[in-house]
């Protein structure tokens, strides 16, 4: 992706929060993986906030849970991908 985009890796929730909001991308892509306090806490914040909110947001997720991945479309991401994910699917929706 970084060939075709610029990319921000944030390693803790606050500084992504901090740089989400000085930064309003065009799209955030969310890992489930994200570090604590997790990534459901992070689209929380994102969709709490209101400069950020309306942002598009793809979910990356490690499992195909379906209980916890309808909690997490509930929310209000924009599209999910399970890893291993089809890259050309991403890149469509990106």
């Amino acid at each position: 992706l970084s060939g075709n985009y610029t990319l921000h890796h944030n390693g803790d929730s606050k500084t992504a929060i901090t740089e989400l909001r000085r930064s309003l991308p065009a799209l955030i892509i969310l890992c489930e993986d994200y570090p604590p306090p997790g990534s459901v806490q992070v689209l929380r914040e994102i969709k709490q906030d209101p400069t950020l909110k309306n942002i598009p947001l793809v979910y990356i997720a490690d499992t195909d849970n379906f209980t916890a991945l309808a909690k997490i479309k509930m929310m209000g991401i924009t599209a999910v991908f399970i890893k291993p994910y089809n890259r050309s699917k991403l890149l469509q929706t990106i």
